[in-house]
């Protein structure tokens, strides 16, 4: 489990839903953090999911990361979400990856 080793039996989670939700569409999501979409930096984001998952995560809550991508894409998804909001100076909170 993504949780296991980072998560307490009290802490609360968020799940966040990553393509259609973080991103604007699915298939851009995942085209923005394919190698491609990384090289010429497509993010493809919503603007300011970064702020209110940011502020959702200073609440004290854990953020869970949900994607249907395959377990392949994983470390690319996670770079991915590091680079939302680098642009604006407020970077993507952690979570787990599931």
């Amino acid at each position: 489990a993504p949780c296991e080793k980072t998560c307490r039996g009290d802490d609360e989670l968020v799940v966040v839903d990553i393509d259609g939700t973080v991103t604007r569409t699915d298939a851009g999501g995942v085209l923005a953090s394919s190698e491609f979409g990384q090289s010429i930096g497509l993010l493809h984001a919503h603007e300011g999911v970064s702020e209110v998952l940011s502020y959702i995560s200073s609440g004290g809550y854990r953020l869970l990361f949900l994607t249907a991508r395959p377990i392949t894409r994983s470390e690319a998804t996670k770079k991915y979400l590091n680079q939302i909001g680098q642009e604006e100076g407020v970077a993507m909170p952690e979570g787990a990856l599931m």
